[in-house]
């Protein structure tokens, strides 16, 4: 049986959010079918040029939290 995959579903292989028989299906397509490797290729470094974003709350959010917690009676 021959599965067309999409890019969604490239994606969800790139991120690793795919069960193992649907990681094993992309695997082999992306292996054997050019026009999919091709996709792939294309997906996987858009997500290397991606930049790094870390987030961080702002100094008087942990410091509502703290206060917060010290007064917080169980």
């Amino acid at each position: 049986m021959v599965k067309n995959f999409t890019q969604n579903d490239l994606v969800s292989y790139l991120y690793k959010e795919v069960n193992p028989l649907e990681y094993l299906a992309l695997t082999e397509s992306i292996e054997n079918d050019w026009d999919v490797f091709q996709d792939y290729k294309v997906l996987r470094n858009a997500k290397k040029n991606l930049p790094l974003v870390t987030f961080s709350p702002k100094p008087s959010t942990i410091e509502n939290i703290l206060r917060f917690s010290k007064n917080y009676k169980a």
